[in-house]
């Protein structure tokens, strides 16, 4: 069972293994395999990282790696449990160390952090980002969910304390621990780019955003719907036209299998299926998988483009910002959603997956730039603006879960209540 302060002690991982100890040689070099396969999946996803790719960085034979792991498939859910396992111990440290909920939100939020830092540092193995959990099989899908969920319900229940005891404050806890949970586990994303010295601070700066949010005052939350649509229907007979139409229902449907299925879960059959068309017109429009995957990323970010064009031209930055994220929100939840979560961009080969982070990075610096402006303007409180801006990216990416694990809220109300941590922060002080 996960987050139980009563269970025994960790044992003392500094323990030096006994040089004759053959079961302790093993678990050390299969530590180290996990480690090194870890890296290679954070960075260029499972589907590009080979099981001979592992064995030559770790000047391994090919043989003499299966007498570790049989498969790239064992070898992925040996990485996401050994992951799963390491973010438990952390779970109940905080569970453990705090009083009430706030002082638990942050003791995770600063072990989380420090983990990171002695990763970047080499003195704690890499873990796996867990990115990929669909792509698993059947089994080894359901026990790593089923950890994801138990990691999940610890945050929550560390709001719900913070609420019951006055340390917190969230109109809607399941909406918060789901902003928070998923942005503690998009910080791995962007924390490369700090130098190990400055991962600390980052940390701090993301726990004040957590806690105090964007905003120098609160204010209500936009609530109008965006206008959104296809061409207009008068343009029917133009072929054209048809062809976008098409093509933007390939999106959409594509964007709403990879993100529930995965990119090696989902099946070009079954999407040309649910889209009622044969396969010859759908291969007429799309030419692969990966076509169609870089597609809907491209018409995620035209999206989120179009957005921030449109909410630049509303009052100061808190208010552009707000607008931003709320029109993206109500795509999320319409039927021109779903938009595709950046965390499947790994599945994309070298020059594409290229061609998308830098287009990603564009609309990042649009969201700093609206930080930015609030912070002049004073409608922001002065905060780190990297921080602000991937803890935005963040928010979004996890805002292609809330139908799934909240399936019932109004779409107004829960945009409201998603975002309430990014802009008011949930401290009750």
């Amino acid at each position: 069972m996960f987050f139980d302060p009563d269970r025994t002690p960790l044992r003392d991982m500094t323990t030096t293994a006994s040089p004759f100890n053959r079961e302790q040689q093993h678990q050390q070099k299969r530590q180290a395999i996990l480690s090194e396969a870890a890296k290679l999946f954070n960075r260029q996803g499972t589907r590009a990282t080979t099981l001979a790719e592992i064995a030559a960085r770790l000047q391994l034979t090919k043989t003499s790696l299966y007498y570790y792991v049989k498969t790239k498939e064992e070898l992925i859910y040996l990485c996401y449990l050994n992951s799963c396992n390491e973010q438990d111990k952390l779970y109940r440290l905080a569970a453990a160390a705090g009083i009430s909920g706030r002082q638990r939100i942050e003791q995770l939020t600063r072990a989380y952090f420090c983990s990171c830092q002695n990763i970047a540092l080499k003195r704690q193995a890499e873990a796996a980002v867990l990115t990929e959990i669909k792509t698993l099989k059947d089994k080894h899908r359901k026990d790593i969910s089923r950890r994801y969920r138990a990691l999940y319900r610890g945050v929550r229940g560390f709001i719900e304390q913070g609420v019951a005891d006055g340390s917190l404050v969230s109109r809607d806890p399941a909406a918060t621990a789901l902003a928070f949970f998923f942005n503690l586990q998009w910080t791995f994303t962007w924390l490369q780019m700090l130098k190990a010295e400055e991962i600390p601070a980052a940390g701090e700066s993301f726990l004040d955003i957590c806690l105090h949010g964007f905003a120098t005052e609160p204010r209500e939350p936009p609530r109008q719907t965006p206008a959104l649509g296809s061409p207009a229907i008068e343009a029917g007979f133009d072929r054209s036209v048809q062809s976008q139409r098409k093509q933007a229902a390939f999106f959409r449907t594509g964007s709403r299998y990879f993100n529930s299925k995965g990119f090696k879960g989902t099946s070009l059959d079954e999407i040309a299926r649910a889209l009622d068309v044969t396969k010859g017109a759908f291969y007429y429009h799309i030419q692969s998988k990966e076509d169609l995957l870089y597609q809907c990323f491209k018409r995620t970010l035209d999206l989120t483009a179009q957005m921030q064009a449109r909410a630049r031209r509303s009052g100061d930055g808190l208010t552009q910002l707000q607008l931003c994220l709320h029109y993206l929100f109500c795509i999320q939840s319409s039927a021109e959603g779903p938009l595709v979560r950046y965390n499947l961009v790994n599945a994309l080969d070298a020059r594409r997956r290229k061609k998308v982070i830098e287009l990603i990075r564009g609309v990042d610096r649009q969201f700093r730039q609206f930080v930015q402006t609030g912070i002049d303007d004073g409608s922001i409180r002065p905060l780190n603006t990297l921080v602000a801006e991937q803890m935005i990216s963040g928010t979004l990416n996890a805002s292609a879960d809330l139908d799934e694990r909240l399936p019932t809220a109004a779409p107004g109300r829960l945009s409201a209540d998603f975002y309430q941590m990014l802009f008011d922060g949930i401290s009750a002080q």
